[in-house]
């Protein structure tokens, strides 16, 4: 989970949907420990930058507009039905977070790994990012791999791996493209679909009751 959480903090804009597993499975003190990191990092940035979180905050935003739909992303598709683009940001930043906590909360309690492939499909459509940003998709990948290793081996995980592979690993010449981008959201979809389906049917074996063992008593006196 460690080496998955580095991962994850490459970017602020990624790293906020893998902080919903730890707030969803209850690890408290991750997210103290990760706030007093942040605050701490912010905070000499503010005096070594001689600015404030608003300016900074403001800046940002205004910075985003100028390059935001340079890249096919969902803010951009939301665009073309005239949607504003703060709007389409705060849309496409709602429906993530409330598909996020539908699929992890009935696994909170399962693996980080699981939690975190469908952590990384949220972070990678629910804001704007570049090509060489699909590196986050890589704990989906690696959840792939495990199931497509599992045996009876099947081939449809094993397809999805490869698949996803691609995407993640495709020339970044390609990635500009709405056909490949489309082609990458499906195999990232249909892979995540793979990940909550087995994760759900494996709790829901876990937590139904196993049946009694029956011990039979005879009847009569015992020699």
């Amino acid at each position: 989970a460690g080496i998955l959480l580095g991962i994850s903090l490459l970017k602020p804009n990624i790293s906020a949907p893998f902080c919903i597993c730890f707030l969803v499975s209850g690890r408290f003190r991750t997210l103290v420990a990760a706030a007093g990191y942040v605050t701490a990092a912010s905070v000499i940035t503010w005096i070594v930058t001689k600015t404030n979180p608003v300016e900074l905050l403001i800046q940002m935003q205004r910075t985003a507009d100028t390059f935001i739909l340079d890249m096919p992303n969902v803010i951009k598709a939301l665009t073309a039905f005239h949607v504003s683009i703060h709007s389409a940001v705060q849309l496409s930043a709602a429906a993530g977070l409330v598909l996020e906590l539908v699929l992890l909360i009935p696994i909170r309690k399962a693996n980080m790994l699981w939690q975190y492939a469908i952590a990384c499909v949220v972070a990678r459509a629910w804001s704007y990012h570049r090509p060489y940003d699909d590196l986050m998709i890589v704990p989906l990948l690696i959840a792939l791999g495990v199931l497509a290793a599992r045996i009876p081996i099947r081939s449809i995980r094993v397809a999805l791996f490869i698949a996803v592979g691609l995407t993640v690993w495709l020339p970044l010449t390609f990635k500009v493209r709405w056909p490949v981008v489309a082609l990458q959201h499906v195999a990232w979809l249909a892979g995540l679909v793979i990940v909550v389906v087995s994760q759900y049917g494996s709790n829901s074996t876990k937590d139904s009751p196993s049946p009694m063992p029956i011990r039979l008593t005879p009847l009569g006196p015992s020699r």
